[in-house]
Order: C-alpha cells, then sequence, then structure tokens
C-alpha cells in the first residue's frame, strides 16, 4: 500500500523517492497500527518511515513530537520536498501566519510538526487544535523524533516525560519512535516512559559510521 503511494506520487507530481525495505516495513506496520521502535544512524531516512504513512493515507494527520526548532523545519523541508503537506507549530510560525492554526486544526497539513511543550492541556493552541473533531478524528499516528531525548533531557526539559499522556489521550493511535543512538536500558526507559503496546516492534540498523574514526599518530 505505502509503495503504491509513494510510486503514484512520483509520478503525479515528477518526485524522485528512493525509499529501501526497511522504510517500507516501518511505515507499514506503523499505518496497520503497531507501534515502532526504528533506531537507525543519523541521515539514513528516518524520516521517510513516517513520510510513506502521510503518502499512502491522504486523509490521515501524523503528528511528530521534535524539540528542536531547526530540526521541526528540517522535518517541513524534507516532507514539502516529497510532496507532502507538512507544517511546523511554534512560536515563530504560529506569529508570522495569520489563520495557520485554523488551518492546522481545519486537516489543510497531512503532517504536523510540534515540540513536547507543545502538547499540553495549558496550551491555548494545542487544546484549541486538538479540541477541533476535524484535527482529532484525521489523527492517524504520533511520531517522536530524537526519542533518547526522553531519558536524556527528563530534567532539562520535563515535558519530554509528559509525552506519555499522549496514549492517555489517544490509545488507540500507534507510536513511532525514532532515534539514532539508544542504548538497551533507555530503550526500555522510553518504552514504559511512553507506555508502548506489548510486541511493539523494532527496526534496528546498524549504525557504525566507517568514515568517522579515532586514530593516534606517534610524535
Amino acid at each position: 500500500m505505502i509503495r503504491e503511494a509513494i510510486l503514484e506520487r512520483q509520478q503525479a507530481r515528477n518526485l524522485r523517492l528512493r525509499e529501501e525495505s526497511w522504510q517500507i516495513l516501518a511505515g507499514g506496520l506503523f499505518l496497520a497500527g503497531q507501534d515502532v521502535f526504528v533506531i537507525t544512524r543519523t541521515g539514513s531516512g528516518k524520516t521517510f518511515c513516517y513520510q510513506g504513512p502521510a503518502m499512502a493515507d491522504l486523509d490521515g494527520i501524523i503528528l511528530v513530537l521534535c524539540g528542536l526548532i531547526n530540526l521541526q523545519e528540517d522535518q517541513v523541508r524534507a516532507a514539502k520536498q516529497n510532496g507532502i503537506k507538512a507544517v511546523a507549530l511554534n512560536e515563530g510560525t504560529l506569529s508570522n501566519a495569520r489563520g495557520l492554526l485554523d488551518q492546522v486544526s481545519g486537516g489543510a497539513y497531512e503532517v504536523v510538526v510540534v515540540s513536547p511543550e507543545f502538547c499540553s492541556p495549558s496550551n491555548h493552541n494545542w487544546c484549541k487544535m486538538t479540541g477541533s473533531t476535524e484535527f482529532s478524528c484525521r489523527l492517524k499516528g504520533i511520531v517522536v523524533d530524537e526519542a533518547h531525548l526522553i531519558h536524556a533531557w527528563r530534567d532539562f526539559r520535563p515535558a519530554y516525560t509528559n509525552i506519555h499522556q499522549l496514549r492517555i489521550w489517544y490509545p488507540s493511535l500507534p507510536f513511532m519512535v525514532l532515534t539514532a543512538t539508544m542504548t538497551p536500558y533507555v530503550r526500555a526507559f522510553v518504552h514504559k516512559s511512553l507506555r508502548l503496546k506489548d510486541g511493539s516492534a523494532m527496526i534496528h540498523r546498524k549504525v557504525d559510521r566507517p568514515e568517522i574514526y579515532l586514530s593516534t599518530h606517534p610524535t
């Protein structure tokens, strides 16, 4: 289903998309409602794991949690290059684009990128967006990017420890957890923190970067 959607979008918009089998597998499991862990090196194409489902379910919305504005912008840029309607909601975009929140609440975007702090009942913008029937009914899944930060930044940014509330609010939606580095201990911590379902899928690819190494030379 995802592969067919990618090919269709390629033809319709004259795009050159290069997907790999592990990305299709991750996206297919996610689209089928299963929680998915994806651990693979930086630059390998983790974001395409949720872009595929966004292409396949044209009526759906995928919520992406990303804690750094520059990374949010990268996510949006990459999605747009692949023909996906994407937007980041942060202080900058909301103050510069009048009516943006209304557009998002009305389902105008396929991928919506926010910070963990945005997802709070005390945030008027979050309440307005999720209070929209159009948005909530079309929300198909939640992606946590740089998920190792749930452990690393638990004291620095406490909102990371509250991401599990999304599981409470949307118990039927699948989670996709993306990271380039995660020890077994941190993986267990994140699994418990996010209240991931038993039997969640794991896609763990090599993170070795042979072009990066340390060497010593005698003086």
